[in-house]
């Protein structure tokens, strides 16, 4: 029954069909990884940035979520790029995320990118990304209450989606 309940929660909002962003808030331009990945020169600045390199859409090219530079969002989460990969270490940005984990479920050949944020000691926010063959983005999110003084619900969501076989790497530059 639980299974099940998860099931009927979760279904409506995932999918590529989801409401696209606008392309005035996706940009348009190229960069390369060496721009990506360019060091920081303030020495103020102690930065360590963080990444995850994955597939998304099933082209053949790793797509890069990208810590941005400086994140004021506390233990909500860090600030992310999510870059769409074009070839040839290029990249074009999709999208921002703040996010504690990400994870990435495989439904047949579609690929569903999940980020977790927390938002107060029991409210926290999924998001679930997809991206087409063409580069769309499409997105949704749900509001949970997960953590101790959560419900059952919420922590089974989130425990559904965010575990050993889902979670992504984030790799430390």
């Amino acid at each position: 029954m639980k299974k099940l309940l998860l099931s009927l929660i979760i279904l409506p909002v995932v999918g590529c069909s989801s409401q696209n962003l606008e392309p005035s808030r996706a940009g348009n331009k190229i960069l390369t990884r060496e721009q990506l990945f360019a060091p920081v020169t303030d020495p103020e600045t102690s930065l360590e940035i963080w990444y995850v390199e994955y597939d998304l859409n099933g082209d053949g090219i790793n797509e890069l979520i990208l810590s941005q530079p400086g994140s004021s969002r506390g233990t909500g989460g860090l600030g992310y790029n999510l870059y769409l990969g074009i070839g040839r270490d290029r990249f074009r940005k999709l999208d921002d995320v703040i996010a504690n984990c990400f994870a990435v479920e495989v439904f047949g050949e579609t690929k569903y990118l999940w980020s977790y944020t927390h938002s107060s000691c029991c409210t926290g926010f999924i998001e679930c990304r997809c991206i087409d063959s063409k580069g769309e983005l499409s997105k949704s999110s749900l509001a949970i209450r997960p953590g101790d003084g959560g419900t059952e619900i919420g922590n089974g969501i989130l425990d559904s989606i965010f575990n050993d076989k889902t979670i992504l790497e984030i790799k430390k530059r």
